[in-house]
């Protein structure tokens, strides 16, 4: 999946038409689908691999989750930039963008999760990565959740004002993938705080 994408992306980063667009933006997904396939199923994940002790509180409890997760974030961030040194200046640069909108919505949410959000907690977590539930905080909301919705719908606001006042179909096509993207970073915060829980959505799979 991840060679796949990276080569669909240096293969349509020349081309602005709106094949070469849809190339880029499924180009993006291959390579996030690699990485998260390779965290849920437990191979880039973080150096600690056990629950949080039980009381652990601020910077403490902090670099342990940090351990937790480290080496799937660096990953990510390693990725990013490479697709954005490749891709910087191409043509077609919406790989890359759409990797980087993905990457900063899934770190808010991660924040959120780790700060404070009721519906944290995950039931279709695989068996292996149960641990990390305890990482999470479900008994509050953090003023943190306000910045990250305020930060999305910037990003959303953005997206569609670009495809509204864009000229060329590729662009518009571009533009509107990204805020279709950031509209489902939106709902995905919401699943956070709001009394339904984000596994309904997948009982039909589960």
């Amino acid at each position: 999946l991840g060679v796949a994408g990276i080569a669909i992306a240096l293969a349509t980063a020349s081309s602005l038409s709106v094949a070469a667009v849809y190339g880029a933006f499924f180009a993006a997904l291959l390579i996030w689908a690699f990485h998260e396939i390779s965290f849920l199923t437990g191979h880039v994940t973080g150096p600690r691999k056990t629950r949080l002790p039980v009381g652990t509180r601020g910077r403490h409890r902090f670099r342990l989750a940090w351990a937790a997760v480290r080496d799937h974030e660096l990953a990510l961030f390693a990725t990013g930039a490479v697709l954005l040194a490749v891709l910087w200046g191409a043509a077609n640069p919406f790989c890359w963008m759409v990797f980087a909108l993905m990457w900063v919505m899934r770190l808010l949410t991660k924040l959120n999760v780790f700060l404070g959000a009721p519906n944290a907690v995950s039931e279709i977590l695989p068996a292996r990565m149960a641990y990390l539930t305890s990482y999470f905080r479900t008994d509050r909301v953090h003023a943190f959740f306000i910045v990250s919705v305020v930060i999305v719908t910037g990003l959303l606001t953005a997206s569609v004002y670009m495809a509204a006042t864009s000229a060329d179909p590729a662009a518009i096509t571009g533009w509107s993938l990204m805020a279709a993207f950031a509209f489902l970073g939106l709902v995905e915060h919401l699943f956070l705080v709001l009394p339904v829980r984000d596994a309904a959505l997948w009982s039909w799979a589960t």
